[in-house]
């Protein structure tokens, strides 16, 4: 588990390094990425019931495995608190694998500038 904190409303920016099992980078060619974050006691449920759910197919780098995962200000405005999020990658035979997973703390914003 990788456990994240981020501050509500930032930009959030991830580079994520995929490799498989032997520790070679995975080419992301025609891969879809998904980052998902729900509240804790809904972590059964499907996605509908997310706080946010994206997905991409672009990706940074993807002959050397890199991927950047990205969400708006707007999209990180959530509640403080502390979720569950996992970031999962589907290959273009449709095999789902979980790269990355854990909790994410959402903390108060302090600066709320109106410019």
């Amino acid at each position: 588990m990788t456990n994240l904190t981020h501050y509500r409303g930032d930009t959030l920016s991830r580079l994520i390094t995929i490799t498989n099992s032997n520790g070679t980078a995975l080419n992301l060619t025609g891969y879809t990425a998904f980052f998902t974050i729900k509240n804790i006691s809904d972590n059964s449920a499907d996605d509908s019931s997310a706080i946010l759910a994206k997905n991409w197919t672009t990706h940074s780098d993807p002959v050397n495995g890199q991927t950047l995962l990205t969400a708006t200000p707007a999209q990180m405005t959530i509640d403080e608190g502390t979720y569950k999020y996992d970031v999962q990658i589907k290959s273009p035979a449709g095999d789902i694998t979980t790269v990355i997973a854990g909790n994410i703390s959402i903390l108060e914003d302090i600066t709320k500038r109106i410019v």
